[in-house]
């Protein structure tokens, strides 16, 4: 078949557009750094508050205390031989340790792996290369997954750069050696999913060189496998048992075996709607419907698919990295969001090299079963999803029975007439790349209105949190908890990894560590309340909202415990915490007004004066001080819903009508400033209720 033609790319006016729609995508990853994670992916997912910045924890402590492990703890071994471990590293090393510096070494990861497939796509043709970047760079989902360390932008990173390198010089023989390492390092520097790298290569070789296919294969094999030992012994070592655990907690013995090995219903349910619960489509309608036409326009075209495909290596790679990515994560019952985020690359390449093209030395097809059961399932799967982000929205539902059976009665219309008028469909989709130029454009206008959604409503919950941590409790505190990392990441307070909900308990944790402090919010608390009851008589020092969740800060009683003490300095609002607890108010007062005198921006303390002040009988200052505090802070949520907090207990306490509106002024304004706190209102009204008897 002759090559496929366009002039997409044609003439200077597109590289100029080109410029223009990718450049705020540019920007705008680099923009405002320390921006907590956008509002809206509230429903999705909390391991964007807990999980980033345990990754660059041991580039951490190297830079800042010399040594990669600090506890000399192996259980998150894994994580210190991470690529975003180690771009961690070289930019602390460069730029010093903060929030900041660890989620540019994110984003380099990110946008590298981005342009590497990209200039891979090049080799295709410009057109490609051109489409492909306009669906990737302005990608929300990948500027907000991308400006944070996580393993997923390593993975993203080596598999641009193993696309880049196979699509460009095989077969040359040293690549498939080279790519038997990339896989290794899929595995070991990024997920352990990306073993499924392997597959897109398998394709192309079968397809390309059928007769050197089990030679070529073998090779390829080989260099996998060896890599992966040399590389797994030269990481870990003797603590290679500990990594074994870690990946069977993270599989099957923290989430359990896949239903969908279980279920027909859940594998049912799994083959024709992922993708849907992470919102992989919600947030980006236009790229799904081109990919929904891409696909269309592969199942129709020739009636010799092998020998078309033998002519696109882009394209069948980027078709078996996409088919062994989405067989492979649909199986787990555990699969966020960022599982998926490395699926985008080829799903960009896909509609890149199906769509970016005139139809020439087309041949019709004709009416097979295999095509016509393939064209079936695409349509039910897309219209699936069509559905629920049409119908459902960002809400997490079921389908329905109605919905379900309409979105087969609309696969089997889709199937009949895609092969009844299949020329005219053809036709349609590639007419001059109309349809192709039009919902690229809607796609880049959707992909940046979410961003700057993001931005205007931005929140700083992580950055102000972590920096009155440190003012909050002693310099030689150690942190422990699922958010200690988080909100040391901008200070250097020493902070140890830890999640309650692990399936390996380790029930001497506390006995073997010198933890001051336990950073935890309400649902991890619980769970670790019954692996460790002794933390039950932690006290309260401080509590954050972090986007939309409450984290509280506890300091650890080690004596009360039964724990060998530490050597520890109280801060003055420690100090201030511990009076109050006995009603030592003038104490109290003394030492938080030093301490407030110190640090007059510290929302704690700030918020804790009024109480003091009311509790000594001084009521108008109180007020005074929450006034002052609301005009301080017009824009953080928090200090709106505290002061509605404690508005409201005096209303229940005096019956007075002007303290009710004042309560309803502050919780309102925190809801406008975070809608998705508003859940919270109710709960924190019962709260005052009990507190106030």
């Amino acid at each position: 078949m002759k090559k496929l033609i366009t002039d997409l790319s044609d003439g200077r006016v597109i590289y100029i557009v080109t410029v223009i729609a990718l450049l705020p995508g540019m920007i705008l990853r680099f923009y405002d750094l320390n921006i907590d994670p956008p509002q809206f992916f509230t429903q999705i997912s909390r391991a964007l508050l807990t999980d980033p910045y345990n990754l660059t924890c041991f580039a951490r402590n190297k830079v800042l205390f010399g040594q990669w492990d600090i506890f000399d703890y192996p259980r998150w071994i894994a994580f210190k031989y991470s690529l975003s471990s180690a771009s961690g590293y070289l930019f602390f090393s460069l730029l010093g340790v903060s929030r900041a510096v660890a989620n540019i070494s994110a984003i380099f990861l990110n946008l590298g792996g981005l342009f590497l497939f990209i200039f891979g796509m090049k080799r295709e043709s410009v057109r490609s290369a051109i489409v492909a970047a306009l669906i990737l760079v302005p990608c929300m989902v990948l500027a907000v997954y991308g400006r944070y360390p996580f393993l997923e932008n390593g993975l993203i990173f080596l598999c641009g750069l193993l696309f880049y390198i196979f699509v460009c010089f095989y077969p040359q023989r040293w690549v498939l050696y080279f790519s038997g390492l990339m896989i290794s390092l899929c595995m070991l520097s990024g997920k352990m999913f990306g073993i499924v790298m392997i597959i897109p290569i398998l394709l192309v070789i079968r397809i390309e060189n059928k007769k050197e296919f089990w030679r070529q294969a073998g090779i390829l094999s080989f260099s996998w496998i060896v890599s992966l030992i040399l590389l797994a012994l030269l990481y870990y070592g003797e603590n290679i048992d500990t990594v074994y655990r870690y990946l069977q907690e993270q599989t099957v013995g923290m989430y359990g075996i896949p239903e969908a090995l279980t279920s027909p219903i859940r594998l049912l349910e799994n083959l024709f709607t992922f993708g849907s619960a992470t919102k992989l489509y919600y947030f980006s309608p236009f790229i799904t419907f081109l990919l929904f036409v891409a696909c269309l326009s592969l199942i129709l075209r020739s009636g010799h698919t092998d020998k078309w495909l033998k002519n696109n290596r882009h394209i069948l790679f980027c078709i078996g990295w996409l088919a062994a990515g989405y067989l492979f994560l649909m199986f787990p019952n555990y699969r966020p969001l960022r599982y998926q985020l490395f699926l985008i690359l080829p799903i960009a390449g896909i509609i890149a090299v199906a769509l970016s093209a005139k139809l020439a030395g087309y041949k019709r097809v004709k009416l097979s079963r295999p095509r016509a059961v393939l064209l079936f399932y695409i349509g039910c799967f897309f219209i699936f999803q069509f559905i629920i982000i049409g119908m459902i929205g960002a809400e997490s539902s079921p389908l329905t029975l109605i919905e379900i059976l309409l979105a087969i009665l609309l696969a089997v219309g889709v199937t009949v007439v895609c092969f009844i008028i299949r020329d005219r469909v053809l036709k349609i989709i590639h007419h001059k790349s109309i349809l192709l130029t039009v919902f690229l454009l809607a796609s880049v206008c959707c992909q940046y209105y979410w961003t700057f959604s993001w931005f205007s409503k931005g929140t700083y919950t992580f950055q102000t949190a972590g920096n009155e941590l440190k003012q909050n409790i002693g310099e030689d505190a150690i942190v422990i908890g699922p958010y200690s990392q988080s909100l040391t990441a901008d200070n250097e307070l020493k902070s140890f990894i830890y999640m309650f909900g692990m399936a390996f308990k380790d029930t001497t944790l506390f006995d073997k560590f010198p933890f001051t402090h336990l950073a935890v919010d309400a649902g991890n608390l619980n769970i670790a309340y019954l692996v460790y009851p002794e933390l039950k008589i932690s006290s309260e020092v401080a509590k954050y909202w972090i986007r939309d969740v409450e984290v509280s800060i506890k300091r650890l009683d080690r004596e009360a415990m039964g724990l060998e003490p530490v050597l520890y300095h109280l801060s003055d609002y420690e100090k201030a915490i511990d009076f109050l607890s006995e009603s030592e108010l003038d104490s109290t007062y003394y030492y938080l007004d030093r301490f407030i005198k110190k640090y007059p921006r510290n929302r704690s303390a700030l918020m804790l004066m009024p109480e003091v002040l009311i509790m000594r009988g001084l009521t108008n200052q109180g007020f005074e001080q929450i006034q002052n505090a609301m005009k301080l802070f017009p824009d953080d949520f928090s200090v709106f819903l505290k002061s509605g907090f404690l508005y409201y207990r005096a209303y229940l306490i005096t019956r007075s009508e002007s303290y009710r509106i004042e309560s309803d002024k502050a919780f309102n304004r925190a809801i406008k400033l975070n809608p998705f706190i508003e859940n919270q209102i109710p709960y924190i009204k019962d709260q005052v209720r009990e507190i106030s008897g």
